[in-house]
């Protein structure tokens, strides 16, 4: 992400007063407007969810800013809607089109989805690195185990009180207005 893009990124959402409403819901027609994380940039959008058309469509921001992509699905494509695993906001997966996932978060807070996960090695793992411990085959040694750690661990940032609740409140919304045609 470049800094300009950034930098429009956070005027578009201040975080002092007032506050971005970031979602609304009148005539049976949900909009979010949410910030998207993709591999090489993160950039936003409104995510609208029509009730009666039972339709569900992305359509980037204007200009710079903007998500170049679009979707437009019925509310049966929809696999699911729930938290983040690793990255800060929510998840959006559709049953096809391409990508299949979306990384979302409120656009208030754009600035915690530019975070990356924490990762962490095992404790004995990280003592063997910095001692610069090799094996036979000259390559650093890997402690297995729950203590060396066979792999990284990938632990998802911590993100204020007032954004758990505005991701929560999107899950919470956006599941509920889908269920609404059942």
């Amino acid at each position: 992400m470049t800094p300009a893009l950034l930098a429009g990124l956070l005027l578009v959402a201040p975080t002092a007063a007032p506050p971005v409403e970031w979602l609304t819901d009148q005539d049976g027609v949900l909009e979010m407007l949410l910030a998207h994380r993709e591999d090489d940039r993160v950039d936003g959008g409104t995510l609208r969810v029509d009730r009666s058309k039972k339709l569900v469509t992305w359509t980037g921001a204007p200009n710079e800013i903007g998500c170049k992509r679009k979707f437009e699905a019925a509310f049966s494509d929809v696999k699911y809607v729930e938290e983040e695993r690793s990255l800060p906001g929510f998840h959006l997966e559709l049953r096809q089109g391409k990508p299949k996932g979306w990384t979302l978060m409120p656009l208030p807070h754009v600035e915690f989805l530019l975070k990356d996960p924490g990762v962490s090695q095992g404790d004995l793992q990280r003592k063997a690195d910095d001692a610069g411990i090799r094996g036979p085959d000259g390559a650093p040694l890997r402690v297995g185990g729950q203590a060396g750690g066979v792999g990284p661990v990938v632990k998802k940032r911590e993100v204020p009180a007032e954004v758990e609740r505005d991701i929560s409140r999107a899950i919470k919304t956006l599941r509920a207005a889908l269920a609404s045609s059942e």
